[in-house]
């Protein structure tokens, strides 16, 4: 009896192994990865930033010529700032594109989400530097993993799932009922003020989403009432980019992983169609 325990310990021992790293790999070295992009960039040269959570990120996985992409998935707006005045403090920043897009203001984005990178713009302990360099932090290994995971899950759901996770999400995302005067929107706007006072050219953008989370969000939100709110923004300077604005075919489900994040050929035709919109 001793003997089977003892060969039950040695094949699970391996496969626990593996699965704990694989989880860290996938959960951990994203913002490790995030936290390394943005120490980097204190000595690099930025003049352009892309700024936001994972529509961003996935959307500009193929970057615009020049501009260096700090977002990742779940950021807050204290995050977005202190990441962005990290960048201004260290760099001749001359343009950045943020979002504005409906599930910016949703009930779990009033929260200070991710407080782990609170103020890391101002704190980094050298000791940390080895948790950079280690294995699993590397980005080909998280990308790997990532795009086995996601890359081909919309585009091969049932109807049926489809629009069971749209519910699901827009759940989440639902904006709250008075959004535009909420403190999240407040200190957006004037976030996005003092950029403009800079003289720093703000482009916010609304990235791609499939047709059926779409047509679901603007079914709980008046598009009119969102088209009166983003006018608050251009009418400060900024210029705001829809990407129905680029006449990007959000039917197609080929260009998504799921119903809110674009895969790699979705951001490809993304970002040529954005490139006619930006001027540097």
């Amino acid at each position: 009896m001793k003997y089977k325990y003892f060969t039950y310990s040695i094949i699970l021992l391996p496969l626990s192994i593996f699965f704990i790293i694989e989880t860290y790999i996938y959960t951990i070295s994203e913002k490790l990865v995030f936290t390394n992009a943005l120490i980097a960039s204190r000595k690099s040269n930025i003049q352009c930033l892309i700024m936001g959570d994972s529509h961003l990120q996935n959307g500009f996985r193929n970057n615009l010529k020049n501009c260096y992409n700090l977002s990742i998935g779940g950021s807050s707006l204290p995050m977005i700032q202190d990441a962005v005045n990290s960048v201004y403090d260290n760099n001749d920043l001359k343009m950045i594109i943020l979002p504005l897009e409906p599930h910016d203001f949703s009930t779990y984005r009033q929260q200070n989400y991710s407080p782990i990178f609170k103020d890391i713009s101002k704190t980094f302990n050298i000791m940390y530097q080895p948790l950079f360099n280690i294995l699993p932090v590397k980005e080909e290994i998280q990308d790997y993993i990532k795009n086995n995971k996601k890359e081909d899950l919309w585009p091969n759901w049932s109807i049926r799932e489809k629009e069971k996770r749209v519910e699901e999400r827009i759940n989440i995302h639902g904006n709250l009922k008075n959004f535009e005067k909420s403190n999240y929107s407040i200190n957006y706007i004037k976030f996005i003020e003092n950029l403009i006072k800079k003289n720093i050219k703000v482009y916010l953008v609304r990235t791609p989403v499939t047709y059926k989370y779409n047509k679901k969000m603007f079914e709980v939100l008046d598009s009119n009432r969102w088209e009166r709110y983003t006018k608050e923004f251009t009418s400060m300077g900024a210029i705001y980019i829809d990407f129905k604005k680029l006449n990007f075919n959000n039917s197609e489900d080929i260009y998504f992983v799921d119903e809110d994040h674009l895969n790699e050929k979705g951001s490809f035709l993304y970002t040529r169609l954005l490139k006619e919109h930006i001027k540097y």
